[in-house]
């Protein structure tokens, strides 16, 4: 009985440390709709997604402010990612900078875990279970039970510092570890008893080596302040193991337990550098005991993690902090608000969250240390960034709700190129070549002509331009074949992988360059790159009817060639499934596909085979735009109804929620942007295509002072189609809206029905 009145207690405490307007239907705020915990298990529905891909959408339960440095979270896992629904066990509480919803590398991670009785060290030894069920996963606080040493731990965070609260049973062995199995070199430990401190750092330094980035290890510092004495610790040794992992066989260290080894055994590992440490504090508890952890961190030096901490928290309690994380996400959250059912809500605003946790901001009181050329330098600094993803529909949507912010983003990728010579594609936190594109230029474009000018615009096109011209010799590769696709006018197969891929690409982002370049007065670089815009079409064939690699003389590959792209190496169906996504992505340029195509009946009628057969996959980002295209062929009910069921069946408020990979905030935004009914088809022109609203009603608050409007009147799971519309109260019959419209604060009505009407919208 007094076991589970202990588990009542212990629950009861969970809820009541949600503050108390959380605690209350009626008094919600947005934040309070988010649970971090939805896409961290894997897709559970139908999925039309390549067997070569992994259908989760690769979350965790990040704690921070928006955009935080550092996040915090609980670590189910040893390394990877750090928390996976299905698994059983807790092994710490990690602090993060692994990109969330991205399959990509984690950096500057160091992880602490409490206990109590006999000491472990390995991940394995001293994971604890726990149940979901007493978990609580908010943007701003994230707590548990963890069942093996009856402690309840708690999470809280600002930007660059984070804060843990540990619950203790009474014992008189109490522990508290901070490792890093993943340490390259180990990690330093600097114990001050009389400060109650630890300071150290760990240099697991993410994309370095094959991925490569410039300058020393990526370092984080820390300096952690505990509320309890410290007076018994030591540095315990730990050895390691390198082992290949992921699609590149990237070396990796992991702990190994010591009695694998004998003496002998342990003493040559160390010798020769196989050995990492951790950090080991002892302590008796009282029933009930809170032990307090404050934790600062930086990634230029000791000093400065002690001063990111003495400036977000300080002295304040753990209840002040919370409740002011609470309250920058509320701001944050409030951006949007929609009108719309309880599923929905959970769903959208999760969404929301997921769009504000990247890129992560590296700026440390006005300089960052760069990855781009190993120096601490002046200015700011953004990481993180999934370009190639997100510049689709996260960056239009920061541009809309936050757009001061979508500036200083800009103004990071300026200040790399400064640092490294080059804006990045992928970094993390330095440069990496992964993707094709150099969509940092579609990220710039779609923000000047948007209007957006808080930034060097000589600079950012002299960047542009860069990208667009220079084949890159060093550790980044920008543009992969670019000296031969200005001389062919595309990107031959037989010297390049994922050649066709790159083509469609690098023709989209001249279109780009080439609109800021118009509107900056540069009338012959705009006609240039407008002609290399055009591109796309030496690589879509007539015979197939689809996009297909070519020789450096001219010949076609095969049909169904495996190196249309690194992921179509499954089956048959997955192949085509990549020649027919890649084949529209010709977002700048729709006239010209539906005259490759043969016309719009003919276009219209690849759509209809491509979406019944399920060769489209919602998280495949070539096609992403795609079910817009029917808006361009007269036939914009097809749109509709297509996105309303692609909204209710790829998305659910869940643990395993998302289908595919969040992509920091791209698979996200996507969602936002079709459930509130519009959606920027073609970054790079301000221009926005009507899809059907999943949401009676959703209100932008602009950075103007205005307020744009959708309301969807007569709307329901059957009513998909638009019947009528009007803007600010007159007649609107067009399936697009226009930048400017929204940003004079306008409605737009859309009355909905069952059956479409094929007059409406018809272009």
């Amino acid at each position: 009985m007094t076991r589970h009145y202990l588990i009542s207690v212990a629950v009861l405490a969970v809820v009541c440390c949600i503050p108390v307007w959380a605690q209350s239907p009626a008094a919600k705020s947005n934040t309070d709709y988010v649970d971090t915990r939805i896409g961290t298990d894997k897709w559970q529905k139908e999925s039309t997604l390549s067997t070569a891909e992994r259908p989760s959408g690769y979350v965790y339960p990040g704690v921070g402010t928006l955009y935080p440095m550092t996040q915090w979270t609980p670590q189910t896992v040893e390394w990877d990612r750090p928390y996976f629904w299905n698994q059983p066990t807790i092994r710490g509480f990690r602090c993060s900078h692994y990109p969330n919803g991205a399959s990509m590398s984690e950096y500057g991670a160091f992880t602490i875990m409490p206990s109590v009785g006999a000491f472990k060290l390995t991940p394995d030894e001293r994971g604890s279970a726990y149940s979901h069920e007493t978990e609580v996963a908010r943007p701003y606080y994230y707590s548990v039970r963890l069942d093996a040493y009856d402690i309840k731990a708690e999470l809280t965070a600002v930007s660059k510092s984070g804060y843990m609260r540990f619950t203790y049973p009474k014992s008189e062995e109490a522990h508290i570890l901070i490792d890093n199995p993943r340490s390259l070199k180990g990690s330093y430990f600097h114990v001050i008893p009389e400060r109650n401190e630890v300071e150290g750092y760990t240099d697991n330094d993410g994309r370095r080596g094959n991925r490569g980035y410039v300058g020393r290890e990526f370092a984080c510092y820390f300096v952690a302040r505990f509320s309890k004495p410290l007076t018994s610790y030591a540095i315990v040794p730990c050895p390691v193991e390198e082992v290949a992992e992921g699609d590149d066989a990237t070396l990796v260290r992991q702990y190994v337990s010591p009695l694998e080894y004998t003496a002998e055994q342990l003493a040559r590992m160390a010798e020769n550098g196989s050995m990492a440490s951790a950090l080991r504090i002892d302590f008796a508890t009282a029933e009930g005991e809170q032990v307090e952890v404050r934790i600062g961190t930086s990634f230029i030096n000791m000093e400065q993690a002690r001063r990111n901490l003495q400036e977000e928290i300080g002295d304040k309690s753990f209840e002040t902090v919370m409740k002011e994380t609470a309250a920058d996400w509320d701001e944050g959250m409030s951006k949007i608000t929609i009108e719309a059912s309880e599923d929905t809500k959970a769903i959208f605003y999760t969404s929301l969250y997921n769009c504000m946790q990247t890129p992560r901001n590296l700026t440390e009181d006005g300089y960052h240390y760069s990855a781009f050329n190993g120096k601490t330098m002046p200015g700011l600094m953004y990481t993180d960034f999934s370009i190639w993803d997100t510049f689709r529909s996260l960056h239009p949507l920061l541009i809309l709700i936050q757009p001061e912010r979508d500036q200083l983003m800009i103004q990071a990728l300026l200040n790399s190129y400064d640092e490294g010579g080059w804006m990045p594609k992928w970094p993390s936190p330095g440069y990496s070549n992964i993707m094709h594109g150099t969509h940092a230029d579609a990220v710039i474009a779609d923000a000047y002509v948007k209007g957006l000018r808080d930034f060097d615009a000589e600079k950012a096109l002299s960047a542009m331009v860069k990208d667009a011209t220079v084949t890159a010799t060093g550790v980044y590769k920008g543009r992969v074949g670019i000296s031969d696709y200005m001389k062919l006018g595309y990107v031959p197969t037989d010297k390049y992988k994922e050649s066709a891929i790159r083509t469609m690409e690098f023709a989209y982002d001249d279109f780009c360059i080439a609109q800021m370049a118009k509107l900056m007065g540069r009338d012959s670089l705009y006609e240039v790159l407008m002609a290399r815009s055009k591109n796309y079409i030496n690589v879509l064939d007539p015979e197939t009817g689809m996009v297909r690699g070519r020789n450096s003389d001219g010949q076609w590959r095969a049909a169904d060639d495996a190196s249309i792209s690194i992921w179509a190496r499954g089956t048959d169906l997955d192949r085509e499934t990549y020649f027919r996504n890649i084949t529209l992505f010709v977002p700048h340029d729709v006239d010209g596909l539906v005259e490759f195509m043969g016309g719009r009946k003919d276009l219209e009628a690849y759509l209809d085979h491509f979406f019944s057969n399920n060769f489209y996959y919602v998280g495949d980002e070539f096609s992403m735009h795609s079910p817009y295209l029917y808006n361009f062929l007269g036939c914009p009910w097809k749109t509709q109804k297509l996105m309303r069921e692609l909204l209710e069946n790829n998305f659910a408020n869940a643990y395993w929620g998302l289908p595919g990979n969040e992509d920091c905030g791209q698979l996200s935004s996507w969602y936002l942007m079709g459930a509130m009914g519009f959606y920027p088809f073609c970054p790079g022109k301000p221009v926005y295509q009507i899809g059907s609203p999943a949401v009676d009603k959703a209100q932008i608050r602009l950075a103007n002072g205005k307020v744009f409007t959708i309301i969807a009147q007569n709307n329901s799971k059957d009513n998909v189609y638009i019947q009528s519309a009007t803007l600010d109260g007159k007649p609107y019959d067009k399936c697009w809206i226009h930048h400017d419209d929204i940003m004079k604060g306008s409605t737009l009505v859309l009355k909905m029905g069952s059956k479409p009407n094929r007059r409406w919208g018809k272009q």
